[in-house]
């Protein structure tokens, strides 16, 4: 399993946290995406066929474009209710992200495996494991690798939400850290019987007639400075209202920009709540994108990462983007 790399203990002993557990809940960071809910639904089949007692605790709404994915999942409203051994956490390795279900889970003293592939700063913790791997491309593809070592065949739902997760989190494959393993992992899956054109479809063909109008007003009101190299795009609700769009609906529109040969690097700023925004960045062939959001108290991959800022406005918001941008040398 050279694959995955684990902290702080080894493989089997990570492996041992799940096996020894036999009421589990699984989740996914709020405004959950198609990484996390894929791989989350793979390592739930994966448990069901051990013969684990399983549920899934959402954070926050799912948005609908993952809900195939769920269609044979439980899902638990009331996670007080279950008295689980073992919470497992998908897609992130920041717990303040899951709260309060994370919290709660550590002030009952329940165990926490993170699995994930991003950067992980935290601090060691007797309730806490980790199974990491910087080089994956999805967690799907840790996933894959768990449920290898688990001995559990991969049948064809398993197959189908890890597929997805790959999909997604490598912008279909577009995405894939120079390295094979993506497209072998990918591969193996679609000998299955899934169907990829129509999980390419509903992660991706999510347009609508008011969401390009809603482009037509973001493309107007875009900000580009450095000689073209930095765009800025910011999203207020009462602007997702007027189009009758959520969040999720508009997430993707940032990465249409790094398409613009001057662009090395957009940022999205999108209202949450009153005062709450959903910051996103991108960046192309450098990693100015996860250097600003490590500095924003966010994080991600290398080229796509983001972070949730508490601002009066906007504008602010924008000050310490350009701060930061300053800093990289790509602002005066």
């Amino acid at each position: 399993m050279r694959h995955i790399i684990i902290f702080p203990m080894s493989i089997e002993s990570q492996i041992d946290v799940i096996l020894q557990a036999q009421r589990i809940l699984l989740t996914t960071h709020r405004n959950s995406d198609g990484d996390g809910i894929g791989s989350l639904a793979a390592l739930y089949g994966a448990l069901k066929n051990l013969n684990k007692q399983v549920w899934f605790v959402p954070v926050d709404e799912v948005p609908k474009r993952y809900s195939y994915m769920l269609e044979n999942v439980d899902v638990c409203a009331n996670p007080d209710e279950i008295n689980a051994d073992l919470l497992i956490i998908l897609d992130t390795n920041h717990g303040e992200l899951c709260n309060p279900l994370f919290q709660n889970s550590i002030n009952k003293n329940r165990k926490v495996l993170f699995i994930d592939h991003h950067v992980e700063n935290s601090k060691p913790h007797p309730l806490i494991f980790r199974i990491m791997n910087l080089d994956a491309a999805s967690t799907g593809e840790i996933v894959f690798d768990i449920i290898k070592t688990l001995n559990v065949p991969i049948n064809d739902f398993i197959a189908s939400a890890l597929y997805s997760s790959l999909t997604f989190d490598t912008q279909a494959f577009k995405l894939v850290r120079n390295s094979a393993r993506s497209h072998s992992i990918a591969a193996e899956l679609a000998g299955h019987q899934i169907n990829t054109e129509k999980i390419q479809r509903a992660l991706f063909a999510h347009w609508t007639p008011e969401k390009m109008k809603f482009l037509a007003e973001l493309i107007h009101s875009a900000k580009y400075s450095a000689n073209n190299k930095v765009v800025g795009l910011s999203v207020t609700l009462k602007q997702l209202e007027k189009y009758k769009l959520h969040g999720d609906d508009v997430n993707d529109i940032v990465d249409m920009f790094t398409l613009i040969p001057t662009v090395k690097f957009a940022y999205f700023i999108r209202q949450a709540e009153a005062n709450e925004y959903k910051v996103s960045f991108r960046s192309a062939l450098n990693d100015y994108a996860y250097t600003v959001a490590t500095r924003l108290d966010g994080g991600g991959h290398k080229s796509s990462a983001g972070t949730w800022l508490n601002a009066d406005n906007i504008s602010s918001i924008e000050d310490r983007i350009n701060n930061e941008l300053r800093l990289l040398k790509l602002l005066d």
